[in-house]
């Protein structure tokens, strides 16, 4: 598991990257596309970059699930430590993107000359991190109790088919 789950750490990783840049340049065409219509300086351009956040959080927690199926599905046991480990880095990646939509959010409050509309809106984006966060985690636990419960079926299923030859006779 511990190979396994550096592999799906670091697949995570290289979609966490492109996800940064995305957002990043989300945002930056967002203001573009209201500066070319004369919105920059509305309300619009602050609830644009709500949403850009908000799907941000979305995309990262549908490539942690979708890597994370493999993982599960792949490995032969999944160890408490290997699965802190995998826990704990996505819990920074979605910190480091929540630090993303911050600095994004920020840009999009200067521009619009509204920068207390910062305060006022990033508690949605960061309502959104913890939800998706939470889904991942439970993902992983559901994952983690699926696979411990498949191994401990197969144990009785062997050991009560065992006694069930040994107590049929003539099943030789």
């Amino acid at each position: 598991m511990d190979d396994l789950g550096n592999i799906t750490i670091e697949r995570i990783a290289i979609e966490f990257e492109r996800l940064k840049e995305k957002v990043r340049g989300d945002s930056k065409a967002m203001h573009g596309l209201h500066a070319s219509k004369g919105l920059v300086r509305s309300g619009a351009t602050v609830a644009a970059e709500v949403e850009i956040g908000k799907n941000a959080f979305f995309s990262l927690r549908d490539v942690c699930i979708q890597q994370l199926r493999v993982m599960s599905d792949e490995a032969v046991i999944l160890t408490d430590a290997s699965v802190s480990k995998v826990k704990t880095s996505i819990s920074s990646m979605f910190t480091e993107l929540y630090g993303v939509t911050f600095e994004t959010m920020t840009k999009s409050c200067e521009l619009s000359t509204k920068p207390q509309l910062r305060e006022e809106f990033m508690p949605e984006i960061e309502n959104e991190m913890n939800n998706t966060l939470t889904e991942v985690n439970l993902f992983i636990s559901e994952r983690l109790i699926a696979k411990r419960n498949k191994g401990i079926k197969s144990v009785f299923k062997t050991l009560f088919g065992g006694v069930k030859k040994l107590l049929t006779p003539g099943t030789d």
